[in-house]
């Protein structure tokens, strides 16, 4: 029997700062290590083991694999970075705290943003286009 296990990566400096990171290649916070290890050990505990990892292509992630993979014996692993595992580009909003975003163009407009498909954040691309 096989098991797919999607994670997210640990906590990035990006997201300690409240910003808006996207593709921006930020590095994980101690935190965010130490949530990667718990999550493999976690996931050890329930006797899963890895025979393939994909991550995208940013550090935090694939660090956040290497350290789950390190907890559950799957260390001679090496993810398979992925662009399209990316996360979105947030255009211009990139580097910017979200409660300055927030306070800027409206709760509602950032929220648009953040999780529509159709609606970009200004100065990127609708997905599919």
């Amino acid at each position: 029997m096989s098991t797919l296990v999607i994670v997210r990566h640990g906590q990035s400096e990006g997201n300690a700062r409240g910003e808006f990171t996207g593709t921006s290649d930020v590095p994980l916070t101690q935190e965010g290590w130490s949530e990667s290890r718990r999550a493999g050990s976690l996931l050890a505990n329930l006797g899963i083991s890895f025979d393939i990892a994909f991550s995208s292509a940013l550090l935090r992630t694939v660090d956040t694999c290497r350290a789950i993979l390190n907890e559950t014996n799957g260390d001679l692993l090496e993810p398979i970075r992925r662009t399209e595992l990316n996360e979105r580009d947030y255009g211009q909003l990139t580097g910017i705290n979200k409660n300055v975003a927030r306070e800027r163009w409206g709760q509602d407009v950032v929220q648009v943003w953040r999780r529509s498909y159709s609606t970009p954040p200004p100065g990127e691309k609708a997905y599919g286009t």
